[in-house]
């Protein structure tokens, strides 16, 4: 993978990531920038990598499929945005805490479990493409 394409997938997933972050307001379930940026990135990278390369050419560079691909993951991110309780007072809320606990463990071990995949489908591109 050159120089210039690597470049070019790190600029989709920031704007990508910006765009929904800053502009639409959307943070995805982790209500951060970077974790939301790192999946974005890994899914953009793993598209240039398995997917075929289609549509307009620029440079050598086929930006279609990372930046469909950018944009298709953000959306899934986006929607697994959890709801907030309704204010029903202040005990109402402490009967929620535990299962408040529950939901973070299950967003962190997505969150997790998503990076591995990821670094795994690049690490099997790199060396399918390298070998």
């Amino acid at each position: 993978m050159a120089i210039l394409n690597l470049v070019y997938l790190l600029v989709i997933a920031l704007i990508i990531s910006a765009l929904f972050y800053y502009v639409i307001g959307v943070k995805g379930p982790w209500d951060r920038f970077w974790p939301f940026m790192v999946i974005i990135l890994l899914s953009v990278l793993a598209a240039g990598l398995w997917v075929q390369p289609v549509g307009p050419n620029l440079k050598g560079i086929y930006w279609l499929p990372p930046l469909a691909t950018g944009l298709l993951m953000a959306l899934l991110l986006a929607s697994a945005k959890q709801t907030p309780p309704p204010n029903k007072g202040f005990e109402e809320h402490l009967n929620h805490l535990p299962e408040q606990k529950v939901v973070n463990a299950a967003l962190h071990s997505f969150f997790w479990i998503v990076i591995a995949l990821f670094l795994i489908l690049v690490m099997i591109g790199l060396a399918v493409k390298f070998t």
